[in-house]
């Protein structure tokens, strides 16, 4: 009957602590994305003028009107190239080193604390995982393909020195 009791108590231990584990790497990832959004701020995006909004909803737009819509549109494109793929770009980078700093973090608190750890280790996954959305956004097939290969790489090592490795005696 004790051990029942027990083995009840630590499956409930056990769910709380892998919920915990996933909360805290949601945070995590969180707080970088915030944190960036907070003190890096997004580029201005353009504004439509009312002339150039005609279009979209006359039956037969004016010339003006027509005009006005080719330059809004070649501002957004102009805006979107210049502007806000470079953003995404230092986003990428800046949070693909956090990432990396958060792994380091995890892996180092990995032998003393172990749900902690992990939960940083999902933190920085998550945020690795961030970089790689934002990299795609910066419209740059290149650049994307190197931070999935970073991505990657710190993705191998993290199992190897999580799970391969064997602790020295």
């Amino acid at each position: 009957m004790a051990s029942k009791a027990k083995s009840k108590k630590t499956e409930h231990y056990t769910l709380l602590r892998a919920i915990y584990v996933v909360f805290l790497g949601l945070i995590i990832a969180l707080f970088v994305g915030l944190g960036i959004a907070a003190f890096y701020e997004t580029p201005k995006r353009p504004e439509q003028s009312s002339l150039a909004q005609e279009t979209n909803y006359a039956k037969e737009p004016t010339p003006q009107a027509v005009e006005a819509q080719k330059a809004f549109d070649k501002q957004m494109k102009d805006y979107e190239e210049n502007k806000l793929g470079p953003y995404n770009r230092n986003v990428s980078i800046i949070t693909l080193v956090i990432a990396v700093v958060i792994l380091t973090v995890g892996l180092l608190f990995s032998g003393r604390f172990l749900v902690l750890s992990d939960g940083i280790l999902l933190g920085g996954v998550f945020t690795l995982l961030y970089s790689i959305l934002r990299a795609t956004m910066a419209n740059n097939i290149r650049f994307t393909f190197i931070v999935v290969a970073v991505s990657l790489a710190v993705t191998i090592f993290l199992g190897f020195w999580k799970f391969l490795r064997r602790p020295k005696k």
